[in-house]
């Protein structure tokens, strides 16, 4: 997951996501909050409670691996 309010729309939507049965990754350099505050508070306090959380470049990466090559 990416997207702007991290501490309101992002964290929603991780919620349902868990709540529905996904597996979750939030990028969290392609995340914003208002302030400083909001966004390492998700990070420090709810996001391992919902999914797991990864920076672009490893998202990127990951997507190399997981689509084979033709």
């Amino acid at each position: 997951m990416a997207g702007f309010a991290t501490h309101v729309c992002v964290e929603s939507t991780l919620r349902e996501a868990h709540d529905r049965g996904y597996t979750t990754h939030v990028i969290h350099d392609a995340c914003a909050a208002f302030t400083r505050t909001q966004q390492e508070h998700v990070r420090e306090h709810v996001i391992h409670h919902f999914g797991a959380e990864t920076d672009a470049a490893a998202f990127a990466a990951s997507l190399d691996t997981a689509i084979p090559a033709r």
